[in-house]
């Protein structure tokens, strides 16, 4: 067998190699294309349902805050108990779990939602969790598209598998 036929035959089984491993990468980039459209959708409902809870930003607080230590990791849980009227102009009186220290009498906001005016809030959760989402989904993105750039560009150099990268020793000779 002559020195010809070996590279020729080396040259076949590379291209093949950078053909399959181009295939390998834009299947990796549509996956993670997939992945990053689930995390959009997820982030665009936490942003939507941030925007579309209603507030009485004069509601009352009847009672003052009590925080009972329950030790373990979670060391001590707080509730106060509001008073608010939602935009029907029904009054609801709600004990709340709450971080911060209110005092009876001190006017805050509570958001409910349009759906469920007893199921209310006076910490809402903040959009960063939706910016997360999408901060996750720009990154999978940049990772899947990215790395299969990476390997369309830099193929002659072996960049796709180590397979091809060992092939690429015999190109020189």
């Amino acid at each position: 067998m002559s020195n010809e036929n070996t590279k020729d035959i080396i040259g076949e089984i590379y291209q093949g190699s950078v053909y399959f491993g181009e295939i390998k990468t834009t299947i990796v980039a549509i996956i993670a294309t997939v992945i990053a459209l689930i995390f959009v959708f997820i982030g665009c409902l936490i942003f939507w349902n941030n925007l579309t809870l209603l507030q009485d930003p004069n509601a009352i607080v009847d009672l003052d805050t009590t925080c009972t230590d329950v030790g373990g990791p979670q060391k001590t849980i707080c509730v106060t108990q509001i008073t608010y009227t939602d935009m029907q102009g029904v009054t609801h009186s709600k004990s709340f779990p709450c971080m911060g220290k209110y005092t009876k009498g001190e006017r805050v906001t509570v958001f409910y939602s349009r759906s469920d005016a007893n199921d209310a809030q006076i910490e809402v959760p903040t959009p960063f969790i939706g910016s997360l989402f999408l901060v996750g989904a720009a990154i999978i993105l940049g990772l899947g598209w990215g790395s299969r750039w990476l390997a369309y560009n830099f193929a002659p150099f072996g960049a796709f598998e180590g397979v091809t990268g060992i092939l690429d020793i015999f190109r020189w000779f």
